[in-house]
């Protein structure tokens, strides 16, 4: 049948196979787009967790010997092992496994291999994210594994559904021309596998070329992805991410695309060969209608046309229904980011840009400090501060303390709204009538310490004398929310109050620690505890109670672009006070606050931060105020473009469902419409109905997603509502529902044009042979 029938059936109908060919294309170019774009994201993610933390997959932390390390070496799955000494003596390896696949449970094997001294002592670190990458999870993490594989074979599936949606109908169009043909060769002795097998040979000839063109374009696509992040990413130097493409991508997709165009076309075929050769040669039976709703309010509103055309959807309804979800799909996603993005970047310069416009122009951060460095730190401090117009720099450190308090230290107004257990989880843990409060640190240079005193009208009173103030207020978050926080003060200002601090001295070597995670309560002893959910990092603490005396009370913090635990009993100290007991305080990173006089002195004080910390030899990290919010700016405007694109594509699959039924079906509406004339309706009726056809497909999925993201905006907006409205994305929304409005008009426009100019008297006659 292919040499006799098929072949020369796709030779003489180049229109029908062209739009085959064209549906198969699309939906291939779509296929590999996304294949491509997840698996450079995947990529670029491995490297830059390389190039930051390195390729190791766990180390093995302790005064190792020789023996202990060949003994780790001369293991069967260790690939290389790398050791490490810092300047402070501490050592460790580095473990590369030949596969990473059973590391949480290889390396402590390996440890227990090891002939330790007796009393000795190791930790064990894993490189968490780098093996979350390769899909080696901890055993916490297999309780509650990442969703990205999920959501990768979540729009993998979703996809593939569409636009097999679309082949299917392109193949169906095509087809039901055919049906006449196909029930000719049915009365001549062709059985329904034969017809089936024919219909799939041209199926796969034409889709051949156009999935090869397809998965081409789609990895070109990815080029113009990755070349578009980059120049995103040019802004704040971020390094530039590398195209990538490996043969097992190719096949995958490859594989994709060719079951996607079979699920359709086998669908179709199957379909088509299970008509009665009669009812084919005669072009097909309608489908029987059922009894349909009645649709009183559009008869009310549009009258009889506005009726048959709802109930001629009804009785269709199965046929959009890919049209339907997708267009619905793609109107709440865009309309639900665009919201989104509005109202998070509503807040991000409210709360970030905005609140911390006066405390920071530049910012550095030196990624590691020394304790014996102060009068390195200290020359700094002073060079960076005789920079022309630099109005002022503060140097400052971070620590984290915990202390316990009782009831009756706590002030009378917090009692007054029932305590701190009224509060909720704020991170502070509770022991019969005392409690475990976070203590953070600050510590300031002297001379910004002495600013910061003079500014709250503190002057030299004790907090100069001990060098420690402490800011006592906590958020009351029942009677505020946070965007307007309401302070009530925390304890009682009792004059010459001693603080019992217990420091986390945390070791240098984990680089995943939060110190504002809550800790155990018998925090004297030493534990080993997993610091962020799914990081197998066993951290030594080692607790040591200090005695700190309270020199004043205020309720104000320093101008700092900081956020403070709004739970906690911050200390601002100098950093004369703070030497007195900084060996029981882990190392921290220093930071530098810097403001210049002005805006455009920005960039020409950059230059020459740049060229002293390159010429002192620092390992740091220099952040420029404004090119941040131009950063924010242009990949907020990357990312709409990017989900615009996403929910082009998905708008695009509802369209192409729209224009292949509409124009799929012209033979069965030509017979429909026909009917309708015989019996006394008009040419403009027939316009009115297929008008009212086009504004209903196109308007229900923006009356549906209406109400949604009214219901997303109230519950989301925690600001003025005329702050929102101001700056609500009603033009890109206003583009997309019309754009979808008039791609309906003009599928129905286009189909209309043929049925108008149908012979009623044919089309008749060819419904009497039914």
């Amino acid at each position: 049948m292919w040499k006799v029938y098929s072949k020369n059936y796709i030779k003489n109908n180049r229109a029908a196979s062209i739009s085959i060919m064209v549906a198969v294309l699309i939906s291939s170019v779509f296929i590999s787009a996304i294949c491509a774009i997840f698996y450079n994201m995947w990529t670029d993610n491995i490297d830059r967790l390389v190039a930051k933390d390195g390729a190791w997959h766990g180390k093995i932390i302790g005064n190792l010997t020789s023996a202990e390390i060949n003994t780790i070496e001369n293991s069967p799955n260790v690939d290389k092992v790398v050791f490490h000494q810092d300047i402070k003596g501490e050592a460790y390896a580095e473990i590369y496994l030949k596969n990473p696949k059973n590391v949480y449970q290889e390396l402590p094997e390996l440890a227990k291999q090891m002939e330790m001294d007796e009393g000795e002592d190791i930790d064990l670190q894993y490189n968490n994210m780098l093996l979350t990458q390769y899909y080696i999870y901890s055993p916490e993490e297999k309780k509650d594994p990442p969703l990205l594989m999920t959501f990768y074979i979540f729009v993998m599936i979703v996809t593939c559904f569409s636009l097999a949606m679309i082949i299917y109908n392109a193949f169906g169009i095509t087809m039901n021309s055919r049906l006449h043909q196909l029930g000719i060769l049915q009365s001549v002795g062709a059985t329904p596998k034969q017809i089936r097998t024919a219909l799939m040979q041209e199926s796969f000839a034409l889709s051949l070329l156009p999935i090869l063109s397809g998965i081409a374009l789609g990895i070109a696509i990815d080029c113009g992805f990755i070349k578009f992040a980059n120049v995103i990413g040019d802004i704040n130097n971020r390094t530039d991410a590398k195209f990538s493409y490996h043969p097992l991508v190719l096949l995958v997709t490859f594989a994709v695309c060719v079951l996607t165009v079979y699920a359709a076309s086998a669908r179709a075929a199957k379909k088509l060969s299970k008509v009665m050769p009669l009812e084919a040669i005669c072009g097909g039976a309608e489908p029987p209608v059922k009894k349909v709703k009645k649709y009183r309010l559009l008869s009310a509103l549009f009258g009889i046309e506005g009726e048959l055309a709802r109930k001629s959807l009804y009785t269709r309804r199965k046929a959009f229904r890919t049209a339907s979800i997708s267009l619905t799909l793609s109107i709440l996603m865009f309309s639900f980011f665009l919201n989104f993005m509005t109202l998070s970047d509503m807040s991000t310069q409210q709360s970030y840009f905005e609140r911390y416009k006066d405390a920071w122009d530049l910012m550095i951060t030196l990624n590691s400090t020394d304790k014996g460095a102060e009068e390195q730190e200290n020359l700094l401090l002073n060079e960076i501060r005789n920079i022309p117009k630099v109005s002022d720099c503060a140097a400052y450190g971070k620590a984290q303390a915990y202390t316990w308090i009782d009831k009756k230290m706590l002030s009378a107004e917090l009692n007054a709204i029932g305590g701190i257990d009224v509060l909720g989880d704020v991170g502070i843990i509770k022991d019969g009538e005392k409690y475990l409060v976070p203590v953070p640190i600050v510590i300031l240079d002297d001379k910004s310490f002495q600013l910061y005193c003079k500014e709250n009208g503190i002057g030299n009173t004790q907090a100069m004398e001990s060098g420690a103030v402490t800011v006592n207020r906590i958020w009351d978050n029942i009677h505020s929310d946070f965007r307007n926080r309401e302070f009530l003060p925390f304890i009682k200002e009792t004059n010459g109050r001693i603080l019992e601090l217990l420091p986390e001295k945390v070791s240098y070597r984990d680089t995943n620690i939060d110190t504002n995670k809550d800790t155990n309560k018998d925090i004297n002893k030493d534990i080993n505890k997993d610091t962020n959910k799914g990081n197998k990092l066993q951290t030594k603490k080692e607790m040591k109670t200090l005695s700190m005396k309270i020199g004043t009370y205020t309720d104000q913090v320093p101008n700092l672009r900081e956020e403070y635990h709004y739970f906690s009993l911050l200390q601002i100290m100098s950093a004369e006070f703070y030497q007195t007991f900084s060996d029981n305080f882990a190392e921290n990173e220093g930071y530098f606050r810097i403001l210049a006089d002005s805006d455009k002195e920005i960039e020409q004080i950059e230059r020459k931060l740049t060229t002293i910390l390159d010429k002192g030899g620092y390992d740091y990290t220099l952040e420029n105020r404004k090119s941040e919010e131009a950063y924010n700016t242009m990949s907020r405007k990357g990312l709409n473009i990017i989900m615009g694109i996403l929910c082009g594509m998905l708008a695009f699959i509802g369209l192409a469902n729209v224009f292949a039924n509409t124009l799929g079906s012209i033979y069965q509406r030509k017979r429909e419409f026909a009917r309708y004339i015989s019996i006394g309706l008009t040419p403009g009726g027939v316009k009115k109905i297929l008008f009212m056809e086009a504004l209903i497909i196109s308007m229900k999925p923006l009356l549906i997603c209406l109400p949604l993201n009214i219901l997303f905006v109230i519950f989301s907006v925690y600001l003025k509502y005329g702050d929102f409205l101001k700056i609500m994305p009603v033009m890109p929304l206003f583009v997309m529902a019309m754009f979808i409005i008039v791609t309906v008009g003009v599928a129905y426009y286009i189909s209309g044009r043929k049925i108008c100019r149908a012979d009623i008297v044919d089309a008749l006659k060819d419904e009497t042979m039914l």
